[in-house]
């Protein structure tokens, strides 16, 4: 009511000392106290329960503290670093109400923080036998350590921790805590300050200052390989700090400053941390994106949010998976206007595809795929995020020839496919959803833009690589899809670019012949690769025919058709036993028909050459590559016009003879 909150800090650090609640080096891994039913109820008895207990001054002077906090904590500035101190000694003894023990999640879920990894088991009951004692003392080095066992707790102890107990029910801890999420704006980013302060001498400092020591006393640099144990106390300031911050959205400009501070410290760092601490950090990163989405003036730092967690390293990446990818789902998918820019889009991208490895959160991140994708009111692809699309949908396809070749690896009977594996299946989805996107290309959207080089391309050059997909189901899906694609009506090359058709072949149907070729590729699926070769070397050929000999054309293609001679060779006599020996013939037979029916292969004439330089040098060219594999075959699928025969002469008609004329004979008068 006097506004003066520096006579009140002064209060309030004074009664905390009296309360022996505070201490000044709270251990990070906590002890296995007992825990014991007391008419019905499991209480923890541990060193602090037992000693306050019996502390009656300390007792009075925290309900008094408390009591005046509780309704005043608008006038508390510096003094909330003593009141969360008192909550972490509390919590880091089982002491506080469960309400201020839980975390929250994106799966629907709230559970207790731990207070260690593991539980111990329970010390087994002693006995004071001769044989019973050596038993001990042999046995003791090769069983659990004496750390890990559970001391029993003594009647005297179970009543000091119950007289503890009555005492912090008394001090209204949920009450207090309710309280700080009604502040005003200046008590309540001291309290988020304070926290934050504790938070980074637990984590961060406490960092530094081991590995410190650690370095000096080897006399080297680990170089960032240091890495502290599971400390339950900082996921506990962690957790209360996000907690603060998601239930006052209100004043989320001055708090988010403060408490990304701390995230973006331990997400920087986050392989020397515990991966339930890192886990919490994401979670709670995404859960203020949420409130961030509804403030324009903040959506950037959403942006930054994403880039820092898309550089998790793997291996974290993973651990979090699940709840990273069902925070980013809940954020596209309540705020789906927040991400329009082809950056913020890759973002987005980046952090599904960290996370396909993980069941869960590609199962999660895919549907996410599909409903933008798929025809529906969610559909939304755009020129800013159709190249990122076609990444993430060739990553599910890709993770899923892995699976397989692994599973190869691994010895075992059963064949994996899309009935009896989620990752084929949503590998195969993943292709049908790739050749989908070509319809967008027609859209008003995609025009007065380079489809070929910017949509186009990219489409088709994923195609091709899941040709060569080890998962047999995935292969063949492609391959037909990237032939429909190709042949089709929505390819629209521009017929007077010859640069396009070459980057067709250069970039799509060479490469993948190049991949099918590869002994370490065949490999893979010995049993199923020759008929994708067949179905690539069809590929190759009606290509050619529909692109390159065609009516009209103008273009020296003897390069690109040398390129395609070279590897309808190698596919031939790659086997002898495989079905290409005998299909290379039949579909090089059908090109060079169609070459000479358009005009574009024409053999020598034997007499007058009247064939221009183009059809000149195409002929040499052909001649000189085919028979090098099959001698004699494009002579006989084109011979040379036989030579027209020689006129035969017509000998003159002889002139008429004349016959003489006889007088006619004259009559008398």
């Amino acid at each position: 009511h006097f506004q003066l909150p520096d006579v009140f800090d002064y209060v309030v650090v004074s009664l905390s000392q009296a309360t022996a609640l505070l201490s000044e080096n709270l251990p990070s891994q906590v002890p296995n106290y007992p825990v014991v039913e007391v008419e019905g109820q499991s209480i923890t008895v541990s060193s602090l329960s037992v000693k306050f207990g019996t502390n009656f001054k300390g007792q009075l002077a925290a309900v008094v503290l408390f009591n005046i906090v509780n309704g005043n904590g608008n006038s508390l500035r510096e003094g909330w670093t003593q009141i969360f101190e008192m909550f972490e000694n509390l919590f880091l003894h089982s002491l506080l109400p469960t309400r201020m023990l839980q975390m929250e999640d994106f799966l629907g879920d709230l559970s207790v923080i731990p207070l260690r990894r593991s539980q111990p088991s329970r010390q087994p009951q002693r006995s004071d036998g001769l044989l019973s004692a050596l038993s001990s003392y042999l046995m003791t080095p090769y069983s659990s350590s004496t750390d890990a066992l559970v001391p029993d707790a003594t009647e005297s102890d179970i009543e000091n921790t119950l007289c503890t107990i009555d005492c912090i029910t008394s001090c209204r801890l949920d009450e207090l805590y309710k309280q700080i999420l009604q502040l005003d704006i200046d008590a309540l980013v001291s309290a988020v300050r304070s926290l934050e302060a504790l938070a980074h001498e637990r984590t961060v400092a406490r960092l530094n200052q081991e590995a410190d020591e650690v370095n000096s006393s080897l006399d080297t640099t680990l170089d960032g390989t240091y890495s502290l144990p599971y400390d339950p106390a900082s996921v506990f300031l962690l957790e209360t700090m996000v907690s603060i911050a998601c239930q006052t959205p209100q004043f989320i400009e001055d708090i988010w400053p403060v408490v990304f501070e701390h995230l973006s410290a331990l997400l920087q760092a986050p392989t020397q941390y515990s991966i339930l601490l890192m886990e919490r950090a994401v979670v709670g990163l995404l859960r203020i994106c949420l409130i961030l989405a509804t403030k324009p003036s903040l959506r950037d730092q959403i942006y930054i949010s994403f880039d820092l967690l898309a550089r998790l390293p793997p291996t974290v990446a993973t651990s979090v998976a699940e709840q990273l990818v069902a925070g980013l789902v809940l954020i596209m998918t309540n705020h789906r206007d927040i991400i329009s820019s082809q950056t913020e889009w890759g973002l987005a991208f980046a952090l599904m595809r960290a996370t396909i490895s993980h069941s869960e959160a590609s199962r999660q991140s895919f549907e996410l795929v599909r409903s933008l994708v798929a025809d529906g009111p969610d559909q939304c692809v755009t020129p800013d995020n159709f190249v990122g699309l076609i990444t993430v949908l060739d990553e599910y396809a890709t993770v899923a020839g892995d699976h397989t070749e692994a599973q190869q690896q691994g010895r075992r009977t059963q064949t994996l496919n899309s009935s009896n594996s989620p990752v084929i299946e949503r590998g195969l989805k993943a292709v049908d959803m790739l050749s989908d996107l070509k319809k967008f290309w027609s859209t008003p959207a995609f025009e007065d833009k380079q489809v070929w080089r910017h949509y186009a391309l990219p489409l088709l050059s994923s195609l091709a690589r899941q040709s060569s997909n080890t998962a047999r189901e995935i292969r063949h899906s492609a391959i037909v899809h990237l032939q429909r694609t190709v042949l089709g009506p929505y390819l629209k090359l521009d017929a007077q670019d010859q640069g396009q058709v070459e980057e067709l072949f250069n970039r799509v149907t060479f490469p993948l012949l190049d991949e099918l070729l590869k002994p370490q590729v065949v490999m893979r699926d010995p049993m199923g690769m020759p008929e994708t070769r067949l179905r690539a070397s069809a590929l190759l050929c009606k290509a050619f025919m529909h692109f390159e000999a065609r009516d009209g054309q103008k273009a020296d293609i003897r390069v690109l058709w040398i390129q395609v001679l070279d590897l309808l060779d190698r596919l031939m006599h790659v086997d002898r036993r495989d079905q290409l020996h005998e299909a290379v013939p039949e579909s090089l037979k059908n090109v060079l028909l169609v070459m000479s029916a358009t005009g574009s292969l024409v053999p020598p004439p034997p007499g007058n050459d009247t064939r221009d330089d183009r059809q000149k040098a195409l002929w040499a060219a052909t001649h000189e590559r085919i028979e090098r594999f099959l001698p004699g075959f494009l002579t006989e699928i084109l011979p040379a016009p036989e030579p027209e025969p020689s006129p035969v002469p017509v000998p003159e008609p002889a002139p008429p003879q004349t016959q003489p004329q006889t007088p006619a004979p004259t009559t008398a008068a």
